[in-house]
């Protein structure tokens, strides 16, 4: 990939970082809903940002802070902590949850990652969630969204 590519996507508002990627360093069933809520305390217990998605309600978690009580079933989550390179992520998939560790991996051939964020209106001040995107590229093909992983939040003024 060349630099100019990259410069492109600067131009065009975007952060952008030439041959890295994003891969799935570990992953875990978990069958019950216990088991997915112990997941959910041990990540804030490691001081993780992030939210989560209950069946009764949507908690967000600052440095291991949960902002409201959790109600119902944990259905989906993710998380970033201390360490710049691993995210977390839990999903349910109907049968059970999937647990995931996501990491950054450097000199890519065909990779680029871009930052984005997604506005949290609802508060006040309005929050970004910061996300990174890997895209990746087989020899004639284009690019190609290949995964994505939370990054954390940032304030902003609208």
């Amino acid at each position: 990939m060349s630099d100019p590519f990259i410069s492109q996507l600067k131009e065009l508002g975007c952060t952008a970082e030439s041959k890295v990627s994003l891969a799935t360093a570990a992953g875990e069933t978990i069958s019950d809903s216990e088991t997915a809520l112990q997941w959910f305390e041990q990540l804030c217990g490691m001081k993780a940002t992030g939210w989560a998605q209950f069946s009764g309600a949507n908690v967000w978690v600052d440095s291991g802070s949960p902002k409201s009580k959790p109600e119902g079933i944990l259905l989906a989550a993710e998380f970033h902590i201390a360490d710049p390179d691993e995210s977390y992520r839990l999903r349910h998939d109907g049968k059970g949850w999937i647990a995931v560790k996501i990491v950054r991996k450097d000199n890519v051939d065909n990779a680029f990652l871009e930052r984005r964020g997604l506005l949290r209106a609802d508060t006040k001040p309005p929050t970004l969630l910061e996300y990174e995107v890997a895209w990746e590229a087989d020899k004639d093909e284009p690019f190609r969204p290949i995964a994505s992983r939370f990054i954390g939040t940032r304030v902003v003024r609208l």
